[in-house]
């Protein structure tokens, strides 16, 4: 059930500043028209809001939540961390960390399909290459 927001009451026109006789981008006055105005968009703009739509419309809106022990990610970084920082000039991560894990997964299962099984077209390489399997480069 959704909560009821805070009530929203309308802007004032923005004033333009004296002797500016600038009308905004495509050559419409904007709130300074008047409340109410509606002039028509320019191709570009008509264009962008068409595509703008489209894609809105055929996105998938998905959430996905999961809880996941990170005990022992904590702990690797707890290991890392100082050391990573001394050598990258920044703090490690969640996300770096989250993301390098599954860089190294699919390089080491690029076949893999999203239920486990192996995709009937796709072939490992034929040389045995493997990705290094390190969390900081040196």
């Amino acid at each position: 059930m959704a909560r009821p927001g805070p009530e929203r009451r309308p802007r004032p026109p923005l004033a333009r500043p004296p002797g500016c006789s600038h009308r905004g981008p495509g050559g419409g006055g904007g709130a300074a028209a008047g409340v109410g105005a509606v002039e028509p968009l320019n191709r570009v703009r008509r264009i962008t809001a068409e595509r703008m739509a489209a894609s809105a419309r055929s996105v998938a809106r998905v959430t996905l939540l999961m809880e996941v022990d990170m005990t022992e990610a904590v702990r690797f970084r707890g290991q890392l961390a100082t050391e990573f920082e001394r050598r990258q000039g920044a703090r490690l991560s969640y996300d770096a960390m989250i993301a390098r894990a599954s860089a190294i997964a699919l390089g080491e299962y690029p076949t893999s399909t999203p239920s486990g099984r192996r995709a009937p077209t796709a072939s490992r390489p034929a040389c045995g290459a493997r990705p290094r399997s390190t969390l900081a480069s040196p």
